[in-house]
């Protein structure tokens, strides 16, 4: 039998990442193992409290877990933002965990400008105006 049967180690671990609400976002997570029949569970601002079930990222719509243990958003959203954390494993051993945290960010609102003529002066005069 091989020197360290069962374990699971991370080899690529996630990084922090920073994104634009909207777009796609990858974090990575890759392990290897011996036997090599690693499945991954991602969850979201886990706290290790009882392994509570709602953290678990489910794969839905917007995100997908790769057989790789890619975790992808196909368009995040602010709510996204948090501490994830990556836990691959074998179904033997210990299992290992990698986190990252992910930061979305609110696209900007344009901005728009109202132009004034004064007709008594012909000056132009450039007002900041929000259009929320």
């Amino acid at each position: 039998m091989r020197d360290g049967a069962g374990n699971t180690y991370i080899m690529v671990p996630p990084h922090n990442t920073t994104a634009l609400e909207g777009s796609r976002v990858k974090l990575s997570c890759q392990a290897e193992a011996f036997p090599n029949n690693v499945t991954y569970e991602w969850w979201h601002n886990d706290n290790n409290d009882d392994d509570n079930a709602d953290n678990v990222v489910p794969a839905g719509s917007r995100t997908t877990i790769y057989a790789d243990g890619s975790l992808v958003f196909a368009s995040v959203d602010v709510a996204d933002t948090g501490w994830y954390t990556c836990r691959p494993t074998n179904g033997l051993g210990l299992t290992p965990e990698a986190r990252a945290y992910l930061n979305v960010t609110c696209k900007s609102v344009p901005q728009s400008v109202v132009i004034a003529l004064r007709p008594s002066t012909g000056q132009i005069h450039r007002h900041p105006f929000h259009n929320l």
